[in-house]
């Protein structure tokens, strides 16, 4: 009975897990407990990995998100079997510890076998889609509150930049696989946007900005006269609405207003710096070996001190050349992907996620930031255009 209720309800365990991960400072789950979630966590990951490799029709994208990982893990392997530490001594007084590179990663793209596999295996599906996108929100409210007050008692002030504001980016993208009335769609859009303004964070609203005008434009191509009142009803309350919260925020909120002023004055959180000091070492400070190689995991910190804020120089400096080329083979492969998508809904998901983590990529971190929406969206539509696919061809040889 236990056996079968664990087979029947894995994805269920397996988000619930990284929720309590995610919010063991609210939780109060420290030390072994929190690490033994993780290591849970990543059973569960790798084994999805092995299955899905092993028994499954696999998508270019993960055939390619093959690749890298293993290129990566080398990577990440060298830097702990090197046991190096890096302090990042010029922007944080704290110690990187060596093992830190491929956790990061493997909490960013690990989860996207996983939810490929429960997909392949209908415990992902669209009827409990509904279901995954409440916890997610759920979750996504909580780690903002847990950020927010973590945030502000370190600094003394109510104000503060909520960097999980990012986290409601790819709730927005997800909205389009699941199925609920229109209504409940848009206030939830409205919700995911209003707390991705009140986190500060200028790539998270600028990049949550465009997804909502994706969705926004998708949900006017309608058929009938009925549809087509009621989702401009729908759109003009939606502008209003948050039309009214950025004007009030503007007007009431000194930390916004000064935010919006220096972001329209150009200024960049001094990543002009930091872009102007990577560039110039990959093309001109390195040795031919560094160029082509790059600097090994984390060289970004031990160069500088800080991450590059931008995936393309990161991986430049980390990986070389190859880190470019297999950045870049890696868009090329997701856009083709899903240039090949079947229906509306997976074509809508996955583009729009494409659009917030490519540009996601040329300001912040992406490939190893994903939270779990994203990650979810990418596996969920990718296995469900590979049934699409297969269930076509079956057809065809049939006729």
């Amino acid at each position: 009975m236990t056996m079968e209720f664990l087979r029947k309800y894995t994805c269920y365990i397996y988000i619930l897990l990284w929720m309590l991960y995610n919010l063991q400072g609210v939780l109060m789950l420290k030390g072994l407990v929190a690490q033994i979630i993780f290591m849970a966590l990543l059973g569960l990951s790798f084994y999805a990995c092995y299955q899905v490799n092993t028994h499954y029709k696999i998508s270019p994208y993960i055939k390619w998100l093959n690749v890298m990982l293993v290129i990566l893990t080398v990577y990440g392997v060298y830097l702990i079997v090197d046991g190096e530490v890096v302090y990042k001594g010029k922007y944080l007084d704290k110690v990187v510890s060596s093992h830190s590179y491929l956790q990061a990663i493997y909490i960013s793209v690990m989860p996207i076998y996983a939810f490929y596999y429960f997909s392949l295996k209908r415990e992902l599906n669209p009827h409990n889609m509904k279901v995954f996108f409440l916890l997610l929100f759920a979750f996504s409210v909580a780690a903002y509150y847990q950020q927010y007050f973590k945030v502000s008692a370190n600094s003394g002030k109510e104000d503060v930049v909520n960097n999980i504001g990012f986290l409601f980016v790819p709730l927005i993208p997800m909205l389009a696989i699941v199925k609920m009335r229109n209504i409940w769609k848009y206030i939830l859009v409205l919700l995911s946007f209003g707390f991705i303004m009140l986190s500060m964070k200028r790539g998270a609203i600028l990049t949550g900005g465009v997804v909502l005008l994706l969705f926004m434009m998708h949900n006017v191509k309608v058929r009938t006269k009925t549809q087509i009142v009621s989702t401009f009803g729908l759109l003009i309350t939606v502008t209003f609405v948050i039309y009214k919260l950025v004007a009030n925020l503007y007007t009431t909120n000194a930390f916004f207003h000064r935010r919006f002023e220096l972001t329209m004055q150009g200024y960049t959180s001094q990543r002009e710096k930091l872009y102007s000091y990577f560039w110039h070492t990959f093309s001109e400070g390195t040795s031919p070996f560094e160029f082509f190689f790059g600097h090994g995991a984390n060289g970004t910190v031990a160069l500088y001190g800080q991450y590059a804020h931008n995936d393309w120089l990161e991986f430049a400096i980390n990986q070389g050349l190859l880190g470019v080329i297999l950045y870049v083979v890696y868009w090329i492969i997701f856009i083709k992907e899903w240039l090949d998508c079947e229906t509306d809904d997976i074509r809508q998901a996955l583009g729009s996620i494409i659009v917030a983590y490519l540009m996601i990529s040329f300001f912040s971190m992406s490939y190893g930031c994903m939270p779990l929406a994203a990650s979810l969206c990418i596996g969920y539509c990718l296995a469900m255009n590979m049934r699409i696919r297969l269930v076509n061809f079956l057809k065809k040889e049939l006729e």
